[in-house]
């Protein structure tokens, strides 16, 4: 079983469950044709398996983020040489300007072109920067070491186009850095800024669309927050738990990782071309909309057959502070109104209750949650007029599951 789906590897987001268990859920619970709900989509697996599956698909999220991230994962059918055209203006018009930021004084020992930088890895406990770098005409790599107190910092780099700057991060998870913007080198910045400027300039919508979900699945990596790996070789990813920059940073080149993401992408959007083909544009199947589950007035009474979700845990995950660098620099309003646990999701019960027809199925993923947690969730639900008809034991994680806490899947049926 195949458990990492190139369709769902484009952009990161928290919690995303495996596409063969929401699969298997829709299978189960509805049937060709029928309209199916996710009432906190997050970056879209419900959605895009229901499509799979020819069904109608509702997905709403509060997180602008999220609900970009599946629209993206969603559409279909894709022009890939129109994709690929698009992604073409970008690179005439801001690689060179891009990789000139990170060339070397060194030059190729094959062809004397100056290398670029890929990567910069600090090591102030030997003051010491490890840089790979390539030769941008022959291909060759190398490595290579420079003292740390002669690497530039490239502190005085001018911005030369728009950025998010002075932008507060946002203090329940802030580390060492106050600004959005500190978050990267000037020369990352700059890159950043450059590129943003010149995907925006793209013409075609949803080609334009595509390229900013790879410019923003391209901000992770190109913050300062990621680490060489303490044995081994490689990196440990940037964690948006806190937002904290390590002395022992790695700086990666950002056009390198656009490009990266891209590749990604037009895999990705093959994949969906085959499996969803025409049937997004085939009638109105996919509705996904930024709202929040309290409130689905937008949907009919007894209109849906089947709702499959993965609501948050209270404060385990928390989404709006993990989407914020992502949100500041897409546009999208960066809006939170915390409310009790226990209201919020009461009120978000009720309205899947309302909107699902009557004697049909609600199933709710939870992983790694407490035996406590699942039964105050059905009292929840029950109060809601929600009958717990069941509880499966599922592996709702990616690899082995042995010697961890059991993912459970709680199936409601609608009393009304």
């Amino acid at each position: 079983m195949d458990k990492f789906q190139i369709r769902y590897q484009i952009h990161e987001y928290p919690g995303r469950k495996p596409w063969y268990v929401v699969r298997k859920y829709i299978e189960n619970y509805s049937r060709p044709g029928d309209t199916i709900l996710d009432p906190f989509c997050g970056s879209g697996v419900v959605p895009c398996e229901g499509l799979i599956a020819r069904r109608r698909v509702v997905a709403v999220d509060v997180d602008p983020l999220a609900v970009f991230i599946a629209k993206m994962t969603c559409i279909s059918p894709v022009d890939l040489a129109e994709l690929e055209r698009a992604f073409s203006e970008v690179e005439n018009a801001a690689k060179e300007n891009v990789y000139d930021l990170y060339k070397l004084e060194d030059t190729c020992a094959d062809c004397g072109d100056r290398l670029i930088i890929s990567s910069a890895a600090r090591l102030p406990d030997i003051q010491k920067v490890n840089v790979k770098a390539f030769c941008p005409e022959c291909g060759k790599s190398c490595d290579m070491v420079y003292d740390l107190e002669d690497w530039g910092s490239n502190a005085d780099e001018y911005i030369p186009y728009w950025y998010p700057e002075d932008v507060e991060l946002p203090a329940g998870i802030r580390g060492n850095v106050r600004y959005l913007h500190e978050l990267y080198t000037s020369r990352n910045l700059k890159a950043l800024s450059i590129l943003w400027h010149t995907v925006n300039s793209v013409k075609d919508g949803v080609y334009k669309e595509l390229l900013r979900l790879c410019f923003s699945a391209t901000l992770s990596k190109a913050s300062n927050m990621n680490v060489p790996k303490v044995t081994g070789k490689g990196w440990t990813a940037a964690d948006y738990s806190v937002y904290n920059i390590p002395d022992n940073f790695i700086e990666f080149n950002v056009w390198e990782g656009f490009s990266n993401k891209f590749q990604l992408c037009v895999e990705a959007k093959a994949q969906t071309n085959q499996l969803i083909g025409d049937f997004y544009t085939s009638g109105e199947v996919a509705s996904i909309f930024k709202a929040s589950a309290e409130d689905l007035s937008f949907i009919p009474d007894d209109s849906i057959d089947y709702v499959l979700t993965d609501p948050p845990y209270a404060d385990l995950v928390r989404y709006y502070e993990r989407s914020f660098v992502r949100n500041a620099w897409l546009g999208f309003e960066n809006e939170y109104s915390p409310k009790e646990y226990t209201t919020m999701m009461q009120g978000a019960l009720r309205e899947m209750s309302r909107v699902m027809k009557p004697d049909r199925c609600l199933s709710v993923l939870l992983k790694g949650t407490s035996q406590q947690f699942r039964d105050e969730f059905v009292s929840l639900a029950e109060g809601a007029g929600l009958a717990c008809k069941g509880v499966d034991i599922e592996n709702l994680g990616y690899g082995d599951a042995r010697g961890k806490p059991a993912d459970h899947v709680l199936n409601f049926a609608n009393n009304r």
